[in-house]
């Protein structure tokens, strides 16, 4: 990002708007999260940050930050609690949320430390790795339905292990590939071979009626045959 982005800081105005927000009607519930990580190439959200400053009381999560999380990790996007005092040097502890239940009063939350008491550099590593983990997410191309029943494009980021079973089951398609391509050159095989039989067993024929032609052109007929016993009967009587 540019260097005056970088200089930009939250606006009165938009704490304002969420403070005039809750004047409404007390049923109107509202979140909201404090950094959503993003990614150019590939594009899309690498994961979600809430803070939280252990200096004061506000600690819990709330039913509404509760249902915001389940959303956002049901479509594989990670999300995280980071508990750190301003100004932001030192002593940082990362936390994942897992899923919870939003109903009791607190929550009940699956969480799992990450990192506990960490400098800034620490940070901005694990902050390194996670970007680098999300390159390798597979993203899938879905749809959801809106409230009105509008169908919209989304993504859905699936983890390491998806990606894994992804590509176990692509080797495994690529074995049952090569083995129906087996089975094909098996039964061009067969058929050649049942093709050579054939000729061989045709070609024996040809030879065998070669060799016994002459051999039925050299015996007499039943003429012959005939008339020679007639003329050894005459010179039988003559003797």
């Amino acid at each position: 990002m540019d260097e005056h982005k970088r200089q930009l800081k939250g606006s009165a105005s938009l704490d304002a708007v969420k403070h005039w927000h809750k004047s409404g009607n007390s049923s109107f519930y509202a979140s909201d999260v404090d950094l959503v990580l993003v990614h150019k190439a590939p594009a899309g959200i690498v994961g979600v940050i809430d803070y939280k400053d252990p200096q004061t009381g506000d600690q819990q999560v709330t039913f509404a930050a509760a249902i915001t999380y389940n959303v956002f990790i049901q479509f594989g996007i990670p999300v995280f609690i980071v508990k750190v005092t301003p100004p932001f040097n030192d002593v940082f502890t990362i936390i994942e949320y897992l899923g919870g239940d939003w109903r009791p009063n607190p929550p009940n939350c699956n969480l799992r430390i990450l990192r506990e008491s960490v400098s800034a550099k620490d940070f901005w590593q694990w902050e390194t790795n996670l970007r680098s983990g999300y390159k390798n997410r597979i993203i899938i191309p879905t749809t959801i339905k809106t409230p009105n029943g509008l169908s919209i494009p989304a993504v859905h980021y699936v983890g390491e292990r998806t990606r894994e079973l992804e590509r176990e089951n692509q080797m495994i398609k690529a074995k049952n590939e090569s083995l129906s391509l087996e089975v094909v050159r098996l039964k061009q095989f067969r058929s050649s071979v049942s093709q050579r039989a054939a000729e061989f067993e045709s070609s024996l024929r040809r030879l065998q009626s070669d060799i016994l032609s002459p051999l039925a052109d050299k015996e007499p007929s039943a003429g012959e045959r005939s008339n020679g016993s007639v003329k050894e009967s005459k010179e039988t009587k003559h003797a």
